[in-house]
């Protein structure tokens, strides 16, 4: 018997399979969030968590807190004696027999306070500004525990959950709600993140010494000085224990870096991200084979719009894609 010719597929199937991906890629293309959003969704977050948190409190007024009405005097007698001067730190006949002004806690808080005041061309008082400065620093502390996660390589994820964690943190005599509007330790939540922001820099100085993270940990580390000196002690502790983890926990073979802050691989990156290596070295893929001087080129026949979605996908030579 002849043998039976294979059934040929009709022309409209695949007609219809190739239009209706095409519809399919469109959708994509429109529903899908820019990469800069994405980026900025889990600090958003935070803030907004965080401002709900604090609404009260940025209505006006003095807030609670045993140590407010010091800050409100302290405040005050910078802004009109020491700073409208051109002086950094004075002698303050408010209390007793008086005292050095910043004696006890730095002119961080103060600088802050006395900037709103500019800023507001003097239609907040006093009163309202120590409530904002504690606010501010309530509030910033999750964008800037957001930006330590991602430092020791947390995704997008684990570091938004690590923010809004930051936000529950409540230490009688320390930071959180229970320090800053119970005791009124206003200057101990202004530097909680100046040291969260100081760690990241830090952590991101360890594997790729640019300048811009050079830069923007030497501000933070000197701000942290400023605002909260035994916070400055806190953070050359913190950072060391961070190495000690760093030399102590090998890295895994093949892990993902972007994985690694949760405990896939290690604890502070190794190396730095953005490395042109062979795939055997990084233990990473590829989308298409490699060759010799064309590492970043597809092959002949590769679609354009799949070639720009490995690229997007995929850092220059660093392996398996980003998450």
């Amino acid at each position: 018997m002849p043998a039976r010719r294979p059934e040929r597929t009709p022309a409209w199937v695949g007609s219809l399979a190739h239009h209706s991906a095409a519809v399919r890629a469109r959708l994509c293309r429109a529903f899908t969030p820019p990469e800069r959003l994405l980026r900025l969704a889990g600090p958003a977050i935070g803030v907004l968590v965080g401002l709900v948190l604090v609404r009260r409190v940025l209505g006006g007024g003095l807030p609670e807190g045993d140590d407010v009405p010091y800050h409100v005097a302290k405040n005050a007698f910078a802004f009109t004696e020491i700073f409208a001067r051109g002086h950094l730190n004075g002698w303050a006949p408010t209390f007793s027999m008086g005292s050095e002004q910043f004696l006890l806690y730095g002119p961080g808080a103060a600088m802050v306070a006395s900037l709103f005041r500019v800023v507001s061309l003097g239609a907040v008082d006093h009163r309202t500004l120590v409530g904002w400065v504690g606010s501010l620093g309530y509030v910033a502390t999750a964008p800037a525990a957001y930006f330590l996660g991602r430092g020791v390589r947390l995704g997008r994820t684990g570091a938004s959950v690590a923010g809004l964690a930051a936000l529950c943190v409540s230490v009688p005599f320390g930071t959180g709600p229970a320090g800053t509007f119970d005791l009124g330790l206003v200057p101990h939540q202004l530097a909680v993140p100046l040291v969260l922001i100081a760690l990241g820099a830090l952590v991101r100085l360890l594997e790729s010494p640019d300048r811009r993270w050079v830069t923007l940990a030497a501000w933070s580390a000197m701000a942290v000085t400023v605002t909260h000196l035994t916070s400055a002690l806190v953070t050359a502790a913190a950072f060391g224990v961070l190495l000690i983890g760093r030399a102590v926990v090998p890295s895994a073979p093949g892990a993902d870096p972007d994985r690694a802050g949760a405990g896939v691989g290690r604890v502070v990156p190794a190396g730095p991200r953005r490395v042109l290596a062979p795939a055997s070295v990084r233990g990473g893929s590829y989308p298409w084979p490699r060759t010799p001087g064309r590492d970043r080129r597809p092959p002949p026949g590769t679609p354009r719009r799949s070639a720009r979605r490995s690229f997007r996908s995929s850092p220059p030579g660093c392996g398996p894609p980003r998450r």
